[in-house]
Order: C-alpha cells, then structure tokens, then sequence
C-alpha cells in the first residue's frame, strides 16, 4: 500500500467516523460529538475539495448547527432555523470558492450564523414559556 492509498484510507475512514459521530450525538444529543463528528467531516471536505469536497461540507455545515442546537439546548424551531442557516451557509459559500473568491463566502457568512444562532436562541426561549 502506497502513501496515497494510506491518505485516502485515512480520509475515508474520517467520513466514516464522522458519520458514526453524528448518528451518536444525535441520539444522545451530545454536542461535543457532534462537535467532533464536523471537525473529521471538515478534513474531509477540504482534502476532498475538487470531487465531492463541496457535498461533504454541506455535511460539515449540518453538523455544525446540530452542535450548535444541542449545546444551546433548542427548541424544534431552534433546530429548524440551525439547519436552515446551515443550509443557507452552504449555499453561500460553495459557489463563491469554486469561482476564486475565498474571502468573499467567509465575509458573508460568520454574520449570517451570528444573526441565526441568536434568533433561534430567542425564539426556542419565548417558545418555551408558552
């Protein structure tokens, strides 16, 4: 087995991990292995950038808003407004990395999750006084 065979195994067995992690976090509704489940997706997604990277980050991304919910402890609107900025995030940023512009997706995007994450904090908490 030669080295890139070694690095491929690797990177596919991050996937691999990382699905498991989700699927675990999900039912124990743990943030940190959600949490680490979008690190090994995200090491994917990069190595992967050219082929299916910017399918996997769509993975990444949901990760993340699931991590973000547990931890913060959500509502189901909460999760709904997570996934949906998730979502948005991602489709944001992929079409502007694959047309050159790195900088622009970032700049766009740290905000927009900001504003979500709040609102959908706000929204879980007003909803569980009714």
């Amino acid at each position: 087995m030669g080295i890139h065979e070694l690095i491929a195994a690797l990177l596919w067995g991050f996937l691999t991990a990382s699905l498991i992690l989700t699927a675990i976090g999900l039912w124990r509704r743990s943030w940190k292995f959600l949490w680490l489940a979008a690190g090994l997706s995200l090491v994917f997604s990069i190595a992967a950038g050219f082929s299916i990277g910017p399918l996997t980050f769509l993975l990444t991304c949901l990760q993340l808003a699931a991590a973000v919910a547990s931890r913060r402890e959500t509502g189901t609107r909460g999760w709904v407004l997570l996934l949906l900025a998730a979502l948005l995030i991602w489709i944001v940023v992929v079409p502007v990395q694959i047309a050159g512009l790195q900088w622009l997706s970032w700049l766009l995007a740290f905000p927009v999750v900001v504003v979500i994450a709040a609102v959908a904090t706000a929204w879980s908490g007003n909803s569980s006084k009714t």
